[in-house]
C-alpha cells in the first residue's frame, strides 16, 4: 500500500508542468555604492508597477549640507567640492543648502556620480516646483505639516499643492510631519491623532516619502512604536507605507524604528564647529554602524563618508 501511494504521488507530480517563475523588473538602487537590484511587481488594482516592500534595503537621506549651513561659511568652489565628495558616498538623497540650486545652474555642476543619488531641494511654495528646478534636483523637500490644530488644515492644503506641482514636472516629494510627539507629557492623544491624519493625507496626495520628524527628541518608545505601526497599516494608493515612511530622530529612536521595519532615515555628519546646530538627529556614521549591527543592509559607502568628513574638517 505504501509503495502504491508513493508511485501515485510520483505519477501526479510528473503530470504537473513545472512552475515558471513570473518575470520581475529589476533596477539599480539609487542609494547603493555598487549595482544593487531590487524587484518591482505589477499591481492590477492600481494598474502600475510597485516596489516590493523592503526590497531596496535601508535608504539614508543625508541632510548635512543643509544642516551645517555650508553656504554661509565657504566659497562656492569649496561648497561644490564638498557636495561632490558627499555624492560619491552615495546616500539615497542629499539635501542642498539654501541658494545651492542657483549656484548649480550657474556653474553647470554635474559630477559623474550625481546620477546615483537623489539631489533634493527644499521648497516652501508650489510655484517653486518647476522645470528649472527639475534640471538640478530629482526630489523636493517640503517641511512641513505641523501637528497643530491651528495650522494643520492650511499646511495640508499647501502640501497638496506642492505634491501636485512637483509631480507635474517629474519631481519626487519628501514631506515632513512635525511636532508629532510634542504632547508626550500632556495631550499626546491629540498630537497622535493629528499625526496619523497628516500621514494619511500626505499619502493620499501622492507624497513619495513621508518623514516623521522628532527633532526635539520627545518621542517615547511606546508612542513611537504605536504611531509607526498604525501608519504601516494604512490603506493608501500607490506604494505601501513600508516603502514610504521615514524617520528623522535620535539614534535610539532610529534603532527602534529599524526593528519595526522603517526603511528611510534622515541623518547628518557631526563636526565640532557645527555641533550646536545638529540637535538629536542621528549621526550618519553612527546610524550606519547601528543598522549594520542590527543586520540591516545599508550600502552607503563608509569610505566615502570618511572622505567627506576629512574634507569638511579642512579650512
Amino acid at each position: 500500500m505504501v509503495r502504491a501511494l508513493a508511485r501515485l504521488r510520483q505519477a501526479i507530480a510528473s503530470a504537473i508542468p513545472p512552475t515558471v517563475p513570473k518575470p520581475s523588473v529589476m533596477h539599480r538602487s539609487l542609494s547603493s555604492s555598487a549595482v544593487s537590484l531590487s524587484s518591482k511587481y505589477y499591481d492590477s488594482q492600481s494598474g502600475r508597477w510597485m516596489n516590493v516592500p523592503g526590497a531596496a534595503g535601508i535608504r539614508v537621506h543625508d541632510i548635512t549640507l543643509a544642516e551645517w549651513k555650508v553656504g554661509c561659511v565657504a566659497p562656492i568652489g569649496k561648497r561644490l567640492d564638498l557636495l561632490e565628495t558627499l555624492v560619491a558616498a552615495k546616500p539615497y538623497s542629499v539635501e542642498l543648502w539654501a541658494g545651492a540650486v542657483e549656484e548649480i545652474k550657474r556653474t553647470r555642476w554635474a559630477p559623474d556620480d550625481v546620477h546615483n543619488v537623489n539631489v533634493a531641494a527644499r521648497v516652501h511654495k508650489p510655484e517653486e516646483c518647476n522645470h528649472e528646478l527639475h534640471r538640478v534636483a530629482a526630489q523636493v523637500v517640503f517641511a512641513g505639516v505641523r501637528c497643530d490644530k491651528s495650522t494643520l488644515k492650511d499646511d495640508l492644503q499647501r502640501a497638496k499643492a506642492v505634491v501636485k506641482e512637483a509631480s507635474d514636472v517629474g519631481l519626487q516629494v519628501r514631506a515632513y510631519v512635525l511636532n508629532a510627539f510634542d504632547g508626550e507629557d500632556e495631550d499626546d492623544n491629540m498630537n497622535h491623532a493629528m499625526a496619523t491624519d497628516a500621514i494619511l493625507n500626505l499619502a493620499d496626495y501622492g507624497a513619495n516619502l513621508i518623514v516623521i520628524s522628532d527633532c526635539k527628541a520627545k518621542a517615547h518608545e511606546d508612542s513611537l512604536r504605536e504611531l509607526l505601526e498604525e501608519a504601516f497599516y494604512m490603506d493608501v494608493a500607490g506604494d505601501t507605507m513600508l516603502e514610504r515612511l521615514g524617520l528623522r530622530a535620535s539614534l535610539q529612536s532610529c534603532r527602534i524604528a529599524a526593528k519595526l521595519g522603517v526603511q528611510h532615515f534622515d541623518a547628518c555628519l557631526r563636526a565640532p564647529a557645527f555641533a550646536h546646530l545638529q540637535g538629536p538627529i542621528a549621526d550618519t556614521r553612527e546610524l550606519i554602524e547601528m543598522l549594520e549591527a542590527e543586520g540591516k543592509e545599508c550600502s552607503v559607502d563608509s569610505k566615502g563618508l570618511h572622505a567627506f568628513y576629512s574634507a569638511m574638517s579642512k579650512p
